[in-house]
């Protein structure tokens, strides 16, 4: 579950209360939020596959589409649903929803165990700052903003032009690219436009 949201909120370039609510305005997104597709383009509707169906067998989506409803850059929530097609992304949202299912989570919340409250922006930052720490990185500091700026700056690392970046991250201008992506991607991506010179 921890993973499938931290994918989520990377590869989808989400404020966490985006897609873990928040207790002011907006509930965690909900289970039918999402929804799984077999081809990049078209509209091939793919169904996680039956309990009775190891998870390890079936094909995977190729993608997945998250309804957002209103959001802080959507005040009427008229935007199409949010693609996520990172293969990385694809398989975490695959696996956890299976799992989900097969734990008879109760709820609509997307990012809920059994018995337990929805997850929280506070618990899977913790979460995160675990797997960090036990893999050897320190001194960092992880925040909310995080998996906007490791979205943006993971796009601009590659080379991708602000424009194509502002509409990935539902940016209304392409200058919001240079607030969120670190300086080193924005290094490499210059590198990468010499290069291509």
């Amino acid at each position: 579950m921890m993973w499938a949201a931290a994918t989520m909120g990377t590869y989808a370039l989400l404020r966490p209360g985006e897609f873990l609510g928040n207790r002011k305005e907006r509930a965690a997104i909900p289970v039918v939020a999402i929804t799984f597709f077999s081809h990049l383009s078209l509209p091939l509707i793919m169904s996680l596959p039956s309990a009775a169906e190891s998870i390890d067998v079936a094909n995977l989506p190729v993608r997945y589409t998250i309804q957002l409803g209103i959001t802080k850059a959507d005040q009427r929530g008229l935007n199409a649903p949010h693609p996520v097609a990172a293969p990385l992304a694809v398989e975490a949202m695959w696996r956890w929803l299976h799992r989900r299912r097969m734990g008879g989570v109760q709820g609509p919340q997307l990012f809920r165990m059994p018995n337990q409250p929805a997850l929280s922006q506070i618990k899977l930052l913790a979460w995160l700052e675990g797997r960090l720490t036990q893999a050897g990185y320190n001194n960092f500091t992880l925040s909310g903003r995080g998996f906007r700026r490791g979205g943006a700056s993971s796009l601009t690392a590659q080379g991708f032009v602000p424009q194509q970046m502002a509409a990935a991250g539902r940016w209304k201008s392409a200058a919001m690219v240079n607030v969120y992506s670190s300086k080193q991607s924005q290094a490499q991506r210059a590198a990468i436009l010499s290069r291509g010179m």
